[in-house]
């Protein structure tokens, strides 16, 4: 039972609890999103490690709580490119959880899963019975969470499952996907009227174009919640062309899309 095993990046959604919205693609298992991972669960032993690259950004932060001890979780920060990396050490024998959830967002990196490496023997985790999905921009993404006044690490400041999304879904006991790019709206965002929640809303990947649409049977949320709107009101301030019926019009497209 406890023999040394590891576990190939395309299992991964076979032996674990995969949390949030992730990206299948020629190469496997890759986590994009905020609140994006997997979580573990099994007997465990000794020390269990993921074998991870980075291939797109740069410095992607992952939260690992083990057994459910949030005032323990540790942050795991990912440079670009491949290495070795522990979710859990010294692991007394016995039943062992190990929940590991991106923090930041896909703007910034997309993180692939290669391998698992473990001692002992994986169980399916079971989910939860409600579910919520967060459509939003920074605010949803948790950006200036981990800081106070002026933001100089966009990707270490950012804690997109600590704010008010992975609080709200833990207070009611839900699972919960979120849908999150900074600086975007329903209508137009950071200069760009191409910055409109509707255009990437059923896409799997913001950054694969090749990867296919999300599939929504696969996960369905009893509850959506859409905080946007900041910026819009900064593309309409700067000076962009947005008129309240421009905007009436595309969050009226989303809400029938979502």
């Amino acid at each position: 039972v406890y023999g040394k095993h590891s576990v190939l990046l395309n299992e991964i959604p076979n032996i674990a609890k995969i949390l949030g919205r992730t990206v299948s693609t020629p190469k496997g298992f890759v986590c994009e999103m905020s609140a994006s991972g997997f979580n573990l669960c099994g007997y465990f032993e000794g020390n269990i490690s993921v074998n991870a690259n980075v291939d797109i950004g740069s410095w992607a932060y992952f939260e690992v709580v083990v057994d459910g001890k949030r005032d323990k979780a540790r942050i795991l920060g990912f440079p670009l490119g491949e290495a070795e990396y522990y979710l859990a050490q010294n692991l007394k024998r016995g039943y062992h959880t190990v929940e590991v959830t991106k923090r930041t967002e896909s703007q910034f990196n997309a993180v692939y899963f290669n391998s698992i490496t473990y001692t002992g023997r994986l169980e399916k985790a079971s989910g939860k019975n409600r579910k919520i999905e967060f459509i939003g921009d920074s605010i949803t993404c948790g950006q200036g969470y981990e800081v106070r006044g002026q933001i100089t690490n966009y990707q270490r400041s950012e804690d997109g499952i600590n704010n008010y999304t992975g609080q709200t879904a833990r207070a009611l006991n839900a699972e919960y996907n979120v849908v999150g790019l900074s600086g975007w709206g329903a209508f137009g965002g950071g200069g760009s009227d191409q910055n409109r929640m509707g255009r990437v809303y059923e896409k799997a990947s913001y950054r694969r174009k090749e990867a296919a649409n999300w599939n929504f049977d696969s996960w369905q949320p009893d509850l959506v919640v859409i905080n946007l709107g900041t910026n819009d009101y900064n593309y309409r301030i700067e000076g962009n062309p947005m008129t309240p019926t421009d905007y009436k019009t595309e969050v009226k497209k989303l809400i029938k899309l979502v």
